[in-house]
């Protein structure tokens, strides 16, 4: 349910992951990139000047510089500033710390980060840094995005590019000055300026931030990363990373033999599939090391055999090797994966993806695997729906699409029987079934925590306010079942509420997050996917009372949404049956009012009492 979804978010940010802070807790006051090609090595000095102007901007007081082997760092030099930029101190090097930006050992060397705090007893304070960055091989000269976060401003920022004469290259921008060009014979310098004024707060339902910010991506139409390639057009770039893979399927004797073991007499090309996928979920787990940190090239087949472990594209090009050694035709895939979909730019090709994933085409259709996933085979979840994929192939890459989710998969059933108080307290039984995005949360709650944490996660974030919790279980049917059967009771003194002589009875609405009202919001609407929710609520009716009125039926339908209504009086139950769908879509703000208008009508609806019982 929607508002299930805000609170799952909370125990996010709990769990340390951050979403925006108040609006001007911080400034980035200024942020200077200089980039210079030449003799085809990419090296770039960035200086960042951030105010801290209270505690709770604190958080961008630390910083993290990522680098590996293909991207080194150099020449770190940290400085507390006070407000009016004296010095106050300079960070010795042992006050700046080198470490894995990953746990698994293996790809320590590989991925590591810089990593310093810097905090001052008087706000504000600014803490100012500069390192150098080496490349000697690059797919891309930058994506340059100078923001902190959407509610922290960008007062000044500046991109210097600098390459030889004849150097051929393409770029694209968004909310920045076209840039200011010179040549001096020898080379050729780009300068791009910008500043971003930021949002006062997050809003539900909101695009990317890459929509929202300023960037610019600058593309060399050639380039050396591992091998030659090109980005002349997505055919050439694609031969590129087709050639990358070569000969990275190297699967030893003896896995060959286990994998023939597995699949041993199974002729059917879908239940072949699904041994082996279950195969990889059972014996690797995935270690998160991102395409922007951790390089384009996987490890070999071989490596993910011995150690059982990798990244996307690791896991990835193990899955490929084994499929293609079974029989199963595959394709290696491209995606910017997240629970925003963000629309790829196909003008100018790049490598703008942050995951990979398998496709094998089907008689009918093709299956999408995720193999860093642990969920249900050919699961096509929120994190890869519906979004522009990039398929590689032998000199015939192409663009395909993520099938969609429909309300059926997304779909949040809920039966609730509501006993009449005794003497003033309820006893509610919920009998629900759960898929898309409260199913992915609720199988990660049930695989990911131990007991007492899941019934502390359980109580705050999916029991509704009013509530007090008695028992609860979570049950799948099996491993490959795309919905979580969840069956709780709990006591509350909410529904039926005394008035003399006459009882109250009370609806158990839908809850929705907070909406802006119009020519409040900031941000146009982008939802991603439906959100289908159904109550069958029955509620005891004793013999002493009888119904004295009752509510009417509803049946609202708009181009944003639906919402239905309506109410079954028997003799010893009352039985009241609601749906509310919203519908996917991309809405301009002066779209928002109509959305905003829907919801309030549903939410005034479902405000209302369902019932007036005479004694």
């Amino acid at each position: 349910m929607i508002h299930l979804k805000l609170f799952f978010s909370a125990w996010l940010l709990a769990l340390g992951l951050s979403l925006c802070a108040n609006a001007n807790d911080a400034e980035l006051l200024y942020r200077l990139d200089e980039i210079t090609v030449d003799g085809g090595k990419l090296v770039t000095k960035s200086t960042i000047r951030i105010q801290i102007n209270n505690k709770a901007g604190e958080e961008y007081a630390t910083v993290q510089i990522p680098y590996s082997k293909i991207s080194k760092v150099s020449d770190v030099e940290v400085r507390l500033l006070a407000a009016n930029g004296a010095l106050v101190r300079k960070l010795n090097s042992s006050e700046i710390k080198k470490k894995s930006a990953v746990s698994d050992a293996a790809f320590f060397d590989d991925n590591m980060e810089v990593e310093f705090s810097l905090k001052h007893s008087r706000y504000p304070y600014i803490v100012e840094y500069s390192y150098e960055r080496r490349e000697s091989e690059f797919l891309f000269i930058d994506f340059w995005m100078p923001i902190l976060s959407l509610d922290i401003p960008t007062r000044d920022a500046e991109l210097s590019l600098t390459v030889p004469v004849g150097f051929q290259l393409r770029y694209g921008s968004q909310l920045v000055d076209d840039p200011v060009v010179s040549d001096n014979g020898k080379t050729i310098n780009y300068r791009w300026k910008t500043h971003f004024d930021a949002y006062r707060e997050k809003e539900v339902f909101s695009p990317p931030v890459f929509a929202l910010v300023p960037w610019v991506k600058i593309i060399p139409n050639n380039f050396q990363y591992e091998i030659p390639g090109s980005s002349e057009s997505w055919e050439t770039f694609g031969n590129w990373e087709f050639s990358l893979l070569d000969g990275l399927d190297d699967l030893p004797d003896a896995e060959k033999l286990r994998i023939s073991k597995l699949v041993e007499g199974v002729d059917d090309k879908l239940e072949k599939a699904k041994i082996l996928y279950h195969d990889l979920q059972d014996r690797t787990h995935y270690v998160l090391v991102s395409i922007e940190t951790g390089g384009w090239k996987p490890y070999p087949a071989s490596y993910v055999a011995a150690n059982r472990y990798g990244d996307c594209k690791a896991l990835t090009n193990y899955m490929k090797a084994v499929f293609e050694y079974a029989g199963i035709e595959c394709n290696y895939v491209d995606i910017f994966a997240g629970d925003r979909i963000r629309k790829l730019d196909r003008e100018i090709p790049s490598p703008e993806f942050n995951h990979v994933i398998l496709m094998v085409p089907m008689e009918k259709d093709s299956l999408w695997l995720d193999c860093t996933s642990k969920g249900p085979f050919g699961y096509v979840g929120t994190f890869i729906q519906n979004r522009d994929v990039f398929v590689v192939g032998d000199g015939k890459s192409y663009f395909a699409r993520t099938p969609a989710l429909q309300a059926e998969d997304v779909a949040e059933l809920r039966t609730v029987h509501i006993g009449y108080p005794s003497p003033s307290t309820s006893t509610v039984q919920f009998d629900c079934t759960f898929k898309g995005t409260q199913f992915e949360r609720l199988r990660s709650l049930d695989e990911s925590f131990n007991t007492d944490d899941r019934t502390r996660i359980f109580r705050n974030y999916f029991v509704a306010d009013g509530f007090e919790l008695q028992d609860y279980s979570i049950e799948r049917e099996d491993r490959d079942s795309a919905f979580v059967a969840v069956k709780y009771q709990a006591t509350t003194n909410r529904f039926y509420q005394n008035y003399g002589a006459e009882t109250v009875v009370k609806n158990l609405p839908f809850l929705f997050p907070k909406l802006q009202k119009p020519g409040q919001r900031q941000l146009p609407l982008q939802v991603d996917y439906p959100d289908f929710e159904r109550d069958t609520l029955v509620y005891e009716l004793p013999t002493h009372l009888s119904v004295e009125g009752r509510t009417e039926d509803v049946a609202l339908d708009t181009k944003y949404g639906r919402y239905s209504f309506r109410m079954e009086v028997g003799d010893r139950e009352v039985r009241v049956i609601k749906e509310l769908e919203i519908y996917p879509g991309t809405y301009s703000l002066a779209e928002y009012p109509g959305f905003y208008d829907f919801i309030d009508d549903v939410k005034t609806y479902e405000s209302k009492p369902l019932l007036i019982l005479n004694n």
